[in-house]
């Protein structure tokens, strides 16, 4: 998927003239969001509305307030790093399609097992 694929509405375009670099599909929770030039957003970012974000927010955190500070990441080290090898957001459609109990279920240590069986064991 091209970044001038403007058909898919998940996808975050960059701002022309803005040193901003957001990476795979943070989920912000609406439009009242600054955001510093040279910020990074890692993937599976949540930003919380009306927050100023000036530094760089990795991975699977959740950040909020003015100036945004993250407050908990969303998973532990070891899905982290699974879910960054497994990037779900490259696969088939068929693939997602096959992966969407596991990756929805509430039992991470079970989640973890299954994608570890899928990605393999290094990661």
């Amino acid at each position: 998927m091209s970044m001038n694929d403007v058909s898919n509405p998940n996808v975050i375009f960059p701002i022309p003239n803005v040193k901003t670099v957001i990476y795979v599909k943070p989920k912000i929770k609406n439009k009242n969001i600054i955001v510093g030039e040279f910020t990074y957003f890692g993937d599976g970012v949540i930003i919380d509305a009306n927050s100023v974000v000036g530094c760089n927010i990795e991975p699977y955190s959740i950040a909020v307030e003015n100036p945004a500070k993250v407050i908990k990441r969303r998973f532990d080290d070891e899905l982290i790093a699974l879910m960054l090898k497994l990037k779900c957001w490259d696969l088939p459609i068929a693939e997602i399609n096959n992966l969407i109990l596991v990756l929805s279920g509430n039992d991470l240590d079970n989640v973890k097992i299954q994608l570890k069986n899928y990605v393999g064991g290094t990661y």
